[in-house]
């Protein structure tokens, strides 16, 4: 399943690539959607289970997750010219 996934994983970042995007965007979309394929991959997975029915594998998965989507969304802010501007600095 995983090694199916990353060349799915690999045809996305391969079309995105193709539109010229900002510095560091590949990175965070190719960590969100491995994250999200190991997420689907695990329940498939025998293992203990922790609170919510979750595996720790899945739990970890979502944390990533997470980081990345609030990376990329940081990312592809800036790169729109979004970003806040840095607090002055301190005299």
């Amino acid at each position: 399943y995983t090694s199916v996934a990353s060349v799915g994983i690999l045809a996305v970042l391969l079309l995105v690539a193709r539109r010229k995007p900002p510095e560091n965007t590949l990175f965070c979309l190719q960590g969100l959607l491995f994250c999200a394929v190991r997420f689907a991959i695990e329940f498939v997975r025998e293992g203990p289970r922790l609170p919510g029915g979750l595996t720790a594998a899945q739990w970890a998965c979502l944390a990533g997750a997470l980081f990345f989507a609030v990376l990329f969304h940081r990312v592809t802010r800036a790169a729109n010219g979004l970003a806040s501007q840095p607090a002055p600095a301190a005299a």
